[in-house]
């Protein structure tokens, strides 16, 4: 630590470990076996380097609570999932013995869990681990019985460049077994660039289903043109245009397409309806409901487009078709 203090672009450090904890605060138990990330720091070297959002509580007062022992601030998930907050008791089972600290804030998480995650810290990580409490290392050694230091947190110059700055980061500390380093911008870009990709993939897989919906479609309008050439042969014989009989097939087109993209909506709506009550109830993660206007309706507007194109062949078709030849398809 003091070696990366000496480094010039490093202004300040502070030591983080990540212990797993047993809670029953999410999930179901009989389905799921979650954890819960124990962040240990000094509370006063973490606070000036971290920003924060508090949701209930004082940074000042939750200080000392937290350098005083047996105090936690716990990640906003636990009070919607357990309504757990300010005064309340939070209890975790370690080596099968409980510990029981005093809830002194509710906060944000800063993520500190995903970095933990984005380096593959501790084989135990392999086990399914859900938000996070922040205590101080003074309980992690007395309480949890470990002083391992899983992170070391850098608070970089301003002005310094992120790659020569984590590259004379990795310089130093290989001795000391230090493999890897990486900023927080970095960890954020790459974190964005698999959420696009991930959205592109299902995307591409929601606009195929889209094409395979409309073909469908499209041989369901051809089959109904068929069971009814002779209904479309009196109109004609009757006085109707060759366009009327296209109209009438376009028109079916739409009213299903229309009908389709009405339904379509709402079981999505109502799909993430039951998401966001199942993600608070059960991982205690508040999702606000923000239907995307504009991507609905290009959505409205590529399934009636495609669907109208792919039922087109068929309204030509018909509209081709002689008068006699539809009458005689009755026979």
């Amino acid at each position: 630590k003091a070696e990366l203090e000496a480094l010039p672009e490093v202004l300040r450090t502070c030591a983080i470990t990540i212990e797993p904890v047993e809670v029953d605060a999410f999930g179901v138990r009989e389905l799921q076996q979650y954890q819960t990330s124990f962040i240990a720091f000094e509370p006063r070297e973490f606070f000036g380097m971290t920003e924060v959002e508090w949701v209930e509580g004082d940074p000042d007062a939750a200080g000392d609570r937290l350098e005083a022992g047996s105090a936690v601030i716990v990640a906003r998930e636990f009070r919607v999932a357990q309504g757990l907050g300010l005064g309340d008791t939070f209890r975790c089972v370690k080596n099968g013995e409980t510990h029981e600290f005093d809830i002194v804030g509710v906060v944000t998480s800063p993520g500190i869990e995903l970095v933990s995650k984005f380096f593959n810290i501790g084989e135990e990580f392999n086990q399914q681990a859900m938000h996070a409490v922040f205590g101080s290392r003074k309980d992690l050694k007395e309480k949890l019985g470990s002083d391992q230091i899983h992170l070391i947190q850098i608070d970089l110059d301003e002005g310094v460049d992120d790659a020569e700055a984590i590259a004379n980061v990795r310089e130093a500390m290989f001795k000391y077994g230090i493999l890897d380093a990486g900023s927080g911008r970095e960890i954020r870009d790459q974190i964005v660039g698999f959420m696009r990709s991930g959205l592109l993939a299902m995307s591409s897989v929601a606009i195929v289903s889209m094409i395979i919906a409309c073909l469908g479609v499209a041989n369901l309008i051809a089959a109904g043109v068929e069971m009814r050439r002779f209904e479309f042969g009196v109109l004609r014989s009757l006085g109707g245009q060759r366009g009327l009989l296209a109209r009438l097939v376009l028109g079916e087109t739409l009213i299903v397409a229309i009908a389709a993209s009405i339904l379509g909506t709402a079981m999505g709506l109502q799909g993430v309806l039951a998401g966001q009550r199942l993600y608070a109830l059960l991982l205690g993660i508040e999702y606000t409901i923000r239907p995307p206007i504009d991507a609905i309706s290009a959505g409205w507007a590529f399934v009636i487009g495609l669907a109208l194109l792919a039922a087109w062949p068929t309204a030509w078709k018909v509209m081709r078709r002689d008068t006699r030849e539809l009458i005689a398809s009755r026979a």
